[in-house]
């Protein structure tokens, strides 16, 4: 009798199990690479959600501001130039210029430009 180290039908079946185990085994790491990126997405849309949110509620504030400032232009451009007034008061012209110069600082913001006062040209 063949002692049973010598068999070729254990060898072929450790080599089958060995196979097997090396596939289950790889199977599993890029399983868990898969859940490791999925979890690292999720972590990066989190984050990514509550910088909207921040933004979303600056936005909101923002234009809250703006509305509270265009309204009392808007009542004082309809008023007109107080007759009492000194000469100084330009009639309108000191709301149209902090306007203009207003969009020119939203133009620079959306362009991404970190250095805008809002007085130069484009």
């Amino acid at each position: 009798m063949i002692p049973w180290y010598l068999n070729p039908k254990v060898w072929l079946l450790a080599v089958l199990v060995t196979i097997a185990g090396l596939l289950y085994w790889r199977g599993g790491s890029e399983a868990r690479e898969d859940s490791r990126e999925l979890r690292q997405q999720a972590k990066e849309t989190a984050k990514s959600n509550e910088i909207s949110r921040g933004t979303q509620e600056r936005i909101g504030i923002e234009g809250y501001e703006v509305q509270k400032r265009a309204k009392a232009d808007d009542r004082s451009l309809r008023e007109g130039a107080n007759p009492t007034a000194p000469p100084a008061d330009d009639g309108g012209m000191r709301v149209a210029e902090q306007a203009h110069k207003a969009a020119l600082r939203a133009a620079c913001r959306v362009r991404g430009e970190k250095s805008c006062d809002g007085t130069s040209s484009p």
